[in-house]
């Protein structure tokens, strides 16, 4: 397994590694791929709050195939980050989609999306004047 971790994975990598020696009792050594599953595996059924913080950072910061092949090789990872990332990744979908421009079934480019229309409701109110003078609400 060949994690790609960045400067950040790895600072909170090593922050659960010592927790997670710490509450173990036992050595995780993260130059060999084999004790960092291990690793993964206990931090995720860990009870403690802050492992557990520190497992959904580093969970949340990992590329979608990374993220897949540690769930296919047993890390058990709580459903909410599953469903964060669907809708994360879904949500980003949707953005770029919403800013093409299409016209006829082809993408128009350069073209800015419309600015939201004013609310109706939402008008402002006119100015109070008492005895010569503006009142500010």
């Amino acid at each position: 397994m060949e994690l790609q971790l960045t400067q950040g994975n790895l600072g909170a990598l090593a922050r659960m590694c010592f927790l997670a020696e710490r509450e173990a009792g036992r050595r995780f050594k993260l130059s060999q791929p084999e004790s960092v599953l291990e690793l993964l595996k206990h931090v995720a059924l860990s009870t403690d709050q802050e492992l557990g913080r520190l497992f959904r950072d580093f969970f949340g910061t990992l590329d979608v195939g990374v993220r897949e092949q540690l769930v296919y090789r047993g890390v058990q990872v709580p459903s909410e980050l599953h469903e964060k990332a669907a809708v994360a990744s879904a949500g980003a979908a949707a953005v770029a989609k919403q800013s093409q421009r299409v016209y006829r079934g082809r993408v128009i480019e350069g073209i800015e999306p419309p600015a939201a229309a004013p609310v109706p409701g939402a008008k402002k109110r006119p100015k109070r004047v008492y005895r010569g003078r503006v009142i500010e609400d």
